[in-house]
Formats: structure tokens, sequence, C-alpha cells
């Protein structure tokens, strides 16, 4: 029933990642993921619980009728459900931010949070999130921005999703649900460990 009707696509979801990142991630990329994730091992200590929190912006848009006027969860929603995450972890957590949008990262609610890449390439970062229009632009001038973007987008998935065991994300994006499939069906779905924060909906693999 429900999302457990899923599992045959999302297994062939998971598959496919581990295909994709397996020839696409280079080995400079590959030993960059593995030292963030050693530095945010060190850094829990083994005591801290790890929770993510990824936010999309851009031209994506979210689904629930309480987002119709902007077309995106609030960024106080999402605070707010972090802070009951926390507060049931005791507080002793640390919380990865990853966004398409670099505003994001230095907004008030979110200064103790800890961005999922230390030091993100300024020039690969598009303000106001990634848009299919400023990609086709970047394409067509022929800048390596893509490419950069590209290579940001498979680090951070890797990292929370190999991570974290909470993470919170709008489900109707596309990267919040291929962050369910790096987590795992035990961790994501079977353990709800995966968090939709648009409309409450559990993982699901075909979008309509």
């Amino acid at each position: 029933m429900r999302v457990q009707r899923q599992h045959k696509i999302f297994a062939l979801a998971r598959s496919g990642y581990e295909a994709l990142f397996r020839l696409r991630l280079s080995a400079a990329d590959e030993e960059a993921v593995e030292v963030r994730k050693k530095q945010l091992e060190k850094e829990a200590d083994g005591d801290k619980e790890v929770l993510a929190m990824q936010i999309r912006r851009g031209d994506g848009k979210d689904k629930a009728f309480e987002w119709r006027e902007t077309g995106h969860v609030p960024v106080s929603h999402y605070a707010n459900l972090m802070s009951s995450a926390i507060a049931a972890a005791g507080g002793n957590t640390t919380v990865l931010l990853s966004s398409d949008d670099p505003e994001i990262y230095s907004l008030p609610e979110f200064a103790d949070y800890t961005p999922a890449q230390l030091v993100p390439s300024p020039r690969s970062l598009l303000s106001g999130g990634w848009t299919r229009q400023a990609f086709e632009n970047a394409r067509a001038s022929g800048s390596s921005v893509v490419v950069d973007l590209a290579r940001e987008y498979f680090r951070d998935a890797k990292i929370l999703g190999e991570t974290t065991g909470k993470l919170f994300c709008g489900g109707n994006g596309n990267t919040c649900r291929v962050l369910a499939v790096v987590m795992g069906w035990q961790t994501a779905v079977e353990e709800e460990g995966w968090i939709n924060v648009d409309d409450g909906r559990g993982w699901f693999g075909v979008d309509w």
C-alpha cells in the first residue's frame, strides 16, 4: 500500500544512481566528498545526530495549496520543522544545508546550519536558484558553469544522502526525490528519514 507500491521503482532508481555515480564522478570529486564526510563525522564525534535540509528554488514549483502565492515552501516552514527535529534529538545535532540558491545560506534562520560543502564555487551558483533558461543561456555561450553546477549537484547529493539519517526537502522537486534514493530504501522510507515538507506525500518515482 501507499509508498510500498513504489519499492520496485525505487530499486530501479537506486541501481541507476549506483551506475551513474560510478561512471560520472571524477576522482577529484570522489575525494572531495569523502574528505567532507570524514570532516562531518569528526565534528559529530559519534554522539551528534546529523540532520539535513535541501531547499529548492529556481523555476521548480512546490504544489501544496498553501504555497500557491509564491510557488515555494517558505523558509519559515523549513526552519520550524527542523527546530522540532532538533528538539526531538535533544539539541545534540549537526544540521547540513543545501540549496540551489546561494542567498539561502546567508538567511538568519539558518545561521547555525552547516553547508553540505564548505566552499561552494561562487561562479557556479546562480542567484535565485537554477532555472532551465539560465542553463540554456550558459550552454549557448559555451560557459563552463553547467559542468560546475553538475559537479556541485552530485557532490551535494552524495554528502547529504550518505551522511544524514533524516532529511527535509520538497518532495515535488527531482533533487529531493533523488536524495531519498541516495539515502536508500531502509533509511529514507522504512525508517521515515526522508520528509517531504511540501504536501507530505511519501516518496514517488513518477512526476505527474
